[in-house]
């Protein structure tokens, strides 16, 4: 595994794959979930990717409460829970993904939660230019 200091993300970790260690608060609690940089084999990070950290970094507050306010609006239709905590004592939020430039140049993170009323698939949350997207299973959202 190579480690090293990249100029915006800091220290990360390239084993098949970058990644940093990282901290959210979100849904009320702290969450240490993986952030992960999309590439190609061999790419090292991109100044596309800093430049979507960045603008994740500056807008983080209300990138959080979009993804909060999505979680429970689909918990509520998906799974019929009504009651917002139980819903935020129930996901976890376990990786951040950073998509490598895409055609039109948007800026997409994807967010993956894992839940307690679906094991399997739980929930991903696509945000694109700093705002939330789309939000179904991970594997879709992936």
């Amino acid at each position: 595994m190579d480690k090293y200091i990249d100029e915006v993300f800091g220290e990360v970790y390239d084993d098949s794959g970058i990644r940093k260690n990282y901290e959210l608060d979100i849904f009320n609690k702290k969450f240490k979930p993986t952030l992960s940089l999309d590439r190609f084999s061999f790419d090292k990070v991109t100044d596309f990717q800093r430049q979507a950290f960045i603008e994740f970094e500056k807008n983080k507050q209300n990138i959080i409460e979009q993804i909060e306010q999505a979680t429970i609006q689909y918990c509520k239709e998906n799974y019929q829970v009504l009651n917002d905590d139980e819903i935020f004592n129930n996901v976890q939020l376990v990786s951040i993904i950073i998509h490598r430039k895409c055609e039109d140049n948007k800026r997409i993170i994807g967010f993956l939660i894992n839940d307690n009323y679906d094991i399997e698939l739980g929930i991903g949350v696509q945000v694109i230019n700093e705002q939330v997207h789309d939000i179904d299973n991970q594997y879709l959202i992936v």
